[in-house]
C-alpha cells in the first residue's frame, strides 16, 4: 500500500467534480489592509518565502524562537550527521550555526528576517535529504522582500490574535493516534478554539486540493488523542497574506456524506 503524507494524500486522490468542498462554496473575508504583495521585485523563491513567513509567525505568536525552527534544527542536526559519516569524525558546526542564527532573531527586523532565510535552507535535509543540503551565506534578501516578509507575518499574527479572541493558539501541530496505512505523516499550521487555519503564501486562489486538505488536518484531529482541541472547531479556513484576505467555510456546512467518504476512502479509517 502506498503510504502519503496528508499533502500528499490530497494532491494525489481524485475528487468528485467541483471537489468534496467546492471552492465556490467557501466565505471570504478581506481585511482592511488589502495590498496585493506582488511576487516580482522579489529574490528569493516562493517556496523560501511561504516556509519564512510560517517560522516567523511561529515565533511572533509563540516568543519561541528555536521551536518555531524546530525543522532547520532538525536539518541542521542532519547535515552534521551526514558529515560525521563521511569524514569518520564528529562534527557539529551546521548544529553550531543554528544556534547563532537563532540567537539572532529577535523580531520583524531586517537582520532577524535575513537569519530566518538562512535558517530555512536546512529545510530540505529534513524534508528530502541532508545530500541535498547546499550552503548559501550570500542568499539575502532585496529591501522589497524583506518589507514582504515584515507586512505578512505581522498580517498572519494579527490575523491568529483576532481568530483566537484573546484564546490559546495551537502552532505546528500533529495528529497522535490518528495516522493510518494510507496517511502516515502531516502536520497543521494553526489552531484556535474556534477554528483550524492553513496559510498560503501564494497569489493564486484556493483549489479543491487545499480544501481537502484541512478538511483532513479536521477529521484527523477528531480521531487523535488531542480530539478535545478539536471538537470545538467551528470553521475551516485558508489564509492569504499576501492578500490579506481569508477563504472559510462552517464545520456544519459540510454534508455528513462528505464527512464519511473523506474519513473512509481518503484518510483510511
Amino acid at each position: 500500500m502506498t503510504e502519503y503524507t496528508v499533502t500528499q494524500r490530497a494532491n494525489q486522490y481524485k475528487q468528485p467534480r467541483g471537489g468534496f468542498i467546492p471552492v465556490a462554496s467557501l466565505n471570504t473575508k478581506q481585511f482592511s489592509d488589502n495590498e496585493f504583495l506582488p511576487i516580482a521585485s522579489e529574490n528569493i523563491t516562493p517556496s523560501f518565502m511561504g516556509l519564512v513567513v510560517d517560522y516567523l509567525t511561529r515565533f511572533e505568536v509563540t516568543g519561541d524562537v528555536v521551536g518555531s525552527f524546530s525543522i532547520p534544527e532538525i536539518g541542521a542536526h542532519n547535515v552534521d550527521l551526514l558529515a560525521a559519516q563521511k569524514t569518520g569524525h564528529p562534527y557539529n558546526g551546521n548544529m553550531k550555526r543554528f544556534k547563532e542564527l537563532t540567537s539572532q532573531i529577535k523580531g520583524l527586523d531586517d537582520q532577524s528576517i535575513q537569519c530566518a532565510i538562512q535558517l530555512v535552507n536546512y529545510d530540505i535535509a529534513y524534508r528530502m535529504d541532508p545530500a541535498y543540503y547546499v550552503p548559501r551565506p550570500k542568499y539575502q534578501a532585496n529591501q522589497v522582500t524583506l518589507e514582504h516578509i515584515q507586512k505578512m507575518v505581522k498580517r498572519g499574527t494579527q490575523f491568529l490574535h483576532t481568530a483566537a479572541k484573546g484564546g490559546p493558539i495551537m502552532v505546528d501541530f500533529d495528529f497522535p493516534g490518528a495516522y493510518t496505512e494510507t496517511v502516515v505523516n502531516g502536520d497543521g499550521d494553526y489552531l484556535t478554539k474556534n477554528g483550524l487555519w492553513d496559510f498560503k503564501v501564494s497569489k493564486a486562489k484556493p483549489t479543491n486540493k487545499f480544501t481537502l486538505q484541512i478538511l483532513m488536518y479536521y477529521i484527523m484531529g477528531m480521531h487523535s488523542e488531542n480530539q478535545s482541541y478539536f471538537e470545538t472547531v467551528q470553521q475551516l479556513g485558508l489564509f492569504y497574506p499576501r492578500q490579506n484576505l481569508l477563504y472559510w467555510i462552517n464545520v456544519s456546512d459540510i454534508s455528513k456524506s462528505t464527512m464519511a467518504t473523506v474519513t473512509k476512502d481518503v484518510i483510511g479509517y
